[in-house]
């Protein structure tokens, strides 16, 4: 069964002085698409870069480095920056392995790089020598192991290679064992499976490592119980957003139908131009709020007046609210805003004749079980002949508002002097606020 890498926040292109990182891979083209930039990369970084090869040989890697004509691998072969060695030069030249003395051969590669004048060593081995007839083969692990005590100490870097078509599972196991890291084909991961020397070297590494599964096992099952709980909030937020927007554009057909029958003013533009700007805000609000179910009306408030206050030529309107934070969920700072919207759009257009200073004020209001929604403003007095509470009384806006305010079960009071007072008052659990 062929399961997906645990990715790393890192890249190969991350890798650093003091990791020790193993390659798995079964096939030519991860191989290539890791190694060549992995050597480019240490030219570039100043670095001096020993390539250990056996299978592929070193012509084979030399003809990868080589293809890009413009890169000048020749040269850094010729001025020593970058080393191309076999196995048997760098792990046995006396037939024989020995961790501890191919350790100390790397520590001094490094000090000599270091003392050249390049930052690190960068160091990569192809391992399969260690499936020949090598005296020492068998303490491959040990040597992989010891190695995370020399790396993160030193000036180097390593990859070491491991090829599955050639190596059996239970070594790779092993390999992954003694790393911190692992390029799965080209994807670099946080290996889960890494143990330390201390414990791997331990008579109780079995313990820890028994512990270990189970801490993998605790930390996929908290993932996956994340995963599908995020997965059930996605579903739900697109259902609502599809709920929403569906609502939102019968609101505005509904809009357009009643201006077609009426006189295709600019202003009626201007009116639909506000009423969808309203709407718009409310999806605006909600896509940057960390809680995608609710918005503050107070802010939300003020945006929208602004928005509507604009839309109208003429002197300045000063509008002014007075709303204590309240957190509303969508569709009632929704139903909230497009009465707002209809008020004040009605007093930029009708409410003011030349009078001073012209102000619009705005106040929501709590009152035990009610909210009250209070919209004023101090020029010319609301017509007589018209009532918001009956929608057969005015135009658009008038019967939208009505209509709003029925379906929350609220009610609509004006008064006319000395200025123009519009109360709508809706029931706490009608608007549904939430803490």
């Amino acid at each position: 069964m062929k399961t997906k890498p645990i990715r790393s926040d890192r890249a190969v292109d991350d890798i650093a002085p003091g990791d020790h990182v193993c390659l798995i891979y079964d096939n030519d083209d991860d191989y290539r698409d890791v190694m060549v930039p992995f050597v480019r990369q240490g030219l570039d970084r100043n670095q001096k870069v020993l390539f250990v090869t056996g299978q592929p040989t070193a012509e084979v890697v030399l003809e990868y480095l080589t293809q890009d004509e413009a890169y000048p691998v020749r040269s850094a072969i010729e001025r020593g920056q970058l080393k191309v060695i076999t196995e048997k030069a760098a792990y046995f030249q006396d037939g024989v392995f020995d961790p501890d003395a191919m350790i100390s051969m790397l520590a001094t590669e490094t000090d000599e790089a270091v003392a050249a004048g390049y930052d690190a060593l960068r160091v990569t081995g192809e391992m399969s020598w260690a499936l020949g007839e090598v005296i020492g083969a068998d303490r491959l692990i040990e040597y992989e192991i010891k190695l995370n005590d020399f790396y993160p100490r030193s000036r180097a870097v390593s990859i070491c290679q491991y090829d599955t078509r050639r190596f059996d599972p239970a070594t790779i196991m092993n390999v992954l064992q003694a790393h911190p890291y692992a390029i799965l084909g080209t994807e670099f991961c946080d290996n889960v499976y890494y143990m330390p020397p201390e414990e791997l070297f331990s008579d109780r590494a079995s313990e820890f490592r028994l512990e270990r599964w189970i801490d993998i096992l605790k930390a996929y099952q908290a993932e996956k119980t994340s995963l599908q709980q995020a997965l059930r909030e996605k579903d739900q937020l697109m259902r609502e957003i599809n709920h929403r927007v569906k609502n939102s554009l019968n609101l505005v057909l509904s809009l357009i139908y009643l201006k077609e029958r009426s006189s295709h003013s600019a202003t009626d533009v201007a009116e639909i131009r506000s009423f969808i700007q309203t709407m718009c805000l409310v999806h605006d609000k909600l896509h940057r709020n960390d809680d995608s179910s609710r918005i503050e009306f107070a802010e939300f408030a003020d945006e929208l007046l602004r928005n509507v206050v604009s839309i109208f030529p003429g002197p300045p309107v000063t509008v002014s609210t007075d709303i204590p934070e309240t957190f509303l969920g969508a569709e009632n700072a929704r139903n909230l805003g497009l009465i707002l919207n209809e008020l004040v759009t009605n007093a930029m257009k009708h409410g003011f004749n030349g009078e001073d200073n012209p102000q619009i004020v705005v106040r929501l209001d709590r009152d035990r079980d009610r909210y009250i929604l209070t919209v004023s403003n101090n020029g010319q007095p609301f017509p007589d002949d018209i009532s918001l509470d009956d929608p057969d009384s005015g135009g658009t806006g008038t019967r939208l508002v009505a209509s709003i305010v029925e379906a929350l079960s609220g009610s609509i009071i004006v008064r006319r002097d000395p200025k123009t007072e519009i109360h709508l008052e809706f029931p706490v659990s009608s608007l549904v606020p939430v803490e």
